[in-house]
């Protein structure tokens, strides 16, 4: 099997944890507007005066209390769920695709630094050849 140099795993590193990171950041996002919907959905019946709840033939008071409609309940959850699934699936979408460009950038970073340490490496053999020839130079103008 072939070993994973110390660049990749790091990368690989890094990545794992910014999934991890994004999918609880998603999870806690889906979970306050799911708490939230629900708090204004409680807050607005709570706040109806009584006697519009008394008129309403869906909502009757039983013994001084209110009874909540069902109505409709069954369809706000199930939109409320699918509203979740798309932002979570449109969360993982944007996650794999900074995944996608972390990677590629690592990719580009270890290209360049290949690039620039064989161009370190020919500068430092001309400068070699170019001292050496300086030298024997120098040491012919001695003589003369």
């Amino acid at each position: 099997s072939a070993r994973v140099p110390a660049t990749d795993h790091s990368v690989n590193t890094a990545v794992l944890k910014l999934n991890t990171d994004i999918l609880s950041t998603t999870s806690r996002q889906a979970h306050v507007m799911t708490n939230t919907r629900h708090v204004a959905d409680m807050r607005a019946e709570l706040m109806q005066g009584r006697d519009s709840l008394v008129a309403s033939p869906e909502k009757q008071l039983i013994g001084g209390l209110r009874q909540r409609s069902h109505q409709g309940t069954a369809s706000q959850d199930k939109e409320n769920e699918e509203n979740v699934e798309e932002t979570l699936r449109l969360h993982r979408q944007r996650q794999e695709q900074i995944a996608e460009d972390m990677i590629q950038y690592a990719r580009q970073l270890k290209d360049t630094q290949r690039m620039a340490q064989q161009i370190i490496k020919d500068d430092q053999e001309t400068l070699s050849v170019s001292s050496d020839k300086a030298q024997e130079n120098a040491t012919r103008l001695r003589k003369e």
